[in-house]
Protein backbone atom coordinates (compact mmCIF):
# COMPACT_ATOMS: atom_id res chain seq x y z
CA UNK A 1 0.00 0.00 0.00
CA UNK A 2 1.34 3.48 -0.89
CA UNK A 3 1.56 5.95 1.81
CA UNK A 4 1.71 9.03 -0.29
CA UNK A 5 -0.28 11.95 -1.30
CA UNK A 6 -0.95 12.97 -4.83
CA UNK A 7 -0.35 16.61 -5.49
CA UNK A 8 -3.96 16.75 -6.02
CA UNK A 9 -5.00 15.02 -2.89
CA UNK A 10 -3.01 17.20 -0.63
CA UNK A 11 -4.54 20.15 -2.50
CA UNK A 12 -7.99 18.90 -1.25
CA UNK A 13 -7.10 18.39 1.57
CA UNK A 14 -5.47 22.04 2.45
CA UNK A 15 -8.59 23.43 0.78
CA UNK A 16 -10.96 21.53 2.98
CA UNK A 17 -9.33 22.31 6.13
CA UNK A 18 -9.16 26.06 5.21
CA UNK A 19 -12.51 25.99 4.62
CA UNK A 20 -12.08 26.82 0.87
CA UNK A 21 -14.93 24.72 -1.42
CA UNK A 22 -14.09 23.40 -5.26
CA UNK A 23 -15.26 26.02 -7.62
CA UNK A 24 -17.68 23.29 -9.58
CA UNK A 25 -19.05 23.02 -5.95
CA UNK A 26 -19.75 26.24 -5.14
CA UNK A 27 -22.71 28.10 -7.11
CA UNK A 28 -23.11 32.38 -6.21
CA UNK A 29 -26.39 33.21 -6.79
CA UNK A 30 -26.89 36.69 -7.43
CA UNK A 31 -28.45 39.25 -5.36
CA UNK A 32 -31.88 39.64 -6.07
CA UNK A 33 -33.33 42.88 -4.41
CA UNK A 34 -36.94 42.12 -5.70
CA UNK A 35 -37.04 38.96 -3.44
CA UNK A 36 -36.21 41.42 -0.31
CA UNK A 37 -39.09 43.13 1.77
CA UNK A 38 -37.80 46.04 3.94
CA UNK A 39 -40.97 46.96 6.42
CA UNK A 40 -39.77 49.41 9.42
CA UNK A 41 -42.22 48.99 12.31
CA UNK A 42 -41.03 50.75 15.67
CA UNK A 43 -40.88 48.24 18.64
CA UNK A 44 -40.80 49.31 22.41
CA UNK A 45 -38.27 47.97 24.46
CA UNK A 46 -40.32 45.92 26.34
CA UNK A 47 -41.70 44.09 23.33
CA UNK A 48 -37.96 43.34 22.25
CA UNK A 49 -37.37 42.73 26.02
CA UNK A 50 -39.89 40.25 26.36
CA UNK A 51 -38.71 38.74 23.12
CA UNK A 52 -35.47 38.06 24.42
CA UNK A 53 -37.15 35.86 27.02
CA UNK A 54 -39.08 33.98 24.55
CA UNK A 55 -36.06 33.68 23.11
CA UNK A 56 -37.85 34.74 19.63
CA UNK A 57 -34.97 36.82 18.62
CA UNK A 58 -31.67 35.13 18.06
CA UNK A 59 -28.50 37.50 18.67
CA UNK A 60 -25.99 35.50 18.01
CA UNK A 61 -26.78 34.17 14.36
CA UNK A 62 -24.52 31.41 12.91
CA UNK A 63 -23.64 34.48 10.03
CA UNK A 64 -22.84 36.74 12.55
CA UNK A 65 -18.98 37.65 12.43
CA UNK A 66 -17.20 36.73 15.84
CA UNK A 67 -15.97 39.88 18.12
CA UNK A 68 -17.55 42.28 15.89
CA UNK A 69 -18.97 43.94 19.26
CA UNK A 70 -15.94 44.44 22.31
CA UNK A 71 -17.40 44.00 25.28
CA UNK A 72 -17.43 47.67 25.77
CA UNK A 73 -19.56 48.40 22.80
CA UNK A 74 -21.87 46.12 24.21
CA UNK A 75 -21.72 47.86 27.27
CA UNK A 76 -21.71 51.32 26.17
CA UNK A 77 -25.13 50.29 24.30
CA UNK A 78 -26.80 49.15 26.73
CA UNK A 79 -26.20 51.28 28.91
CA UNK A 80 -27.25 54.20 26.10
CA UNK A 81 -30.33 52.10 25.76
CA UNK A 82 -31.01 52.22 29.86
CA UNK A 83 -30.22 56.62 30.01
CA UNK A 84 -32.69 56.42 26.69
CA UNK A 85 -30.38 58.13 24.90
CA UNK A 86 -31.55 58.33 21.00
CA UNK A 87 -30.09 55.48 19.10
CA UNK A 88 -29.70 54.45 15.49
CA UNK A 89 -32.40 51.49 14.30
CA UNK A 90 -31.45 47.99 15.26
CA UNK A 91 -32.49 45.72 12.54
CA UNK A 92 -34.06 41.87 12.38
CA UNK A 93 -34.42 39.39 9.96
CA UNK A 94 -37.67 37.46 9.92
CA UNK A 95 -36.36 34.21 9.55
CA UNK A 96 -39.85 32.40 10.64
CA UNK A 97 -42.76 34.48 11.58
CA UNK A 98 -42.11 33.21 15.13
CA UNK A 99 -37.91 34.09 15.11
CA UNK A 100 -36.04 37.53 14.62
CA UNK A 101 -32.57 37.91 14.11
Amino acid sequence: MDNYIEEGELKYIRDFINGVEDDEVVEIQPFDPEKISIDTKPVTMDTCLRRLEQETIILNPDFQRNEVWTLEKKCRLIESLILKFHYQCFMFRLMKMEFFM
